[in-house]
């Protein structure tokens, strides 16, 4: 039987650094590639606040809704808490995004 002293390459990891898009290092190589990352990333962050402001209107809503002071209260609790993580995260993505549309190019400079 052969003997392998080494152990088998994990295929879910590289030597190389990614510079995918979305990544710290990404920097976009034409105009359309600009362009796109700085359009998705402003409605991740316009989607952000947008998202934010509407779970204020939301409680209001809720609250004339369910007759119950004490469960509006609560489901609007979970509700806004909910929101705002996702909101949290989308802003997150969206200034990566913008960031990595407004750097410029090593080659160029």
């Amino acid at each position: 039987m052969r003997q392998i002293d080494r152990p088998p390459p994990n295929l879910f990891r590289s030597d190389l650094p990614y510079h995918g898009i979305g990544s710290k290092d990404w920097v976009p190589k034409n105009y359309t590639q600009r362009v796109v990352a700085f359009v998705v990333g402003l409605l991740y962050v316009m989607a952000a606040i947008l998202a934010i402001a509407s779970s204020v209107l939301f409680k209001t809503q809720l609250a004339t809704d369910l007759h119950s002071k004490a469960a509006a209260v609560v489901f609007s609790f979970f509700l806004v808490c909910v929101v705002l993580a996702g909101s949290i995260i989308l802003i997150f993505l969206g200034v990566r995004l913008l960031r990595g549309a407004l750097r410029t190019s090593a080659k160029r400079a």
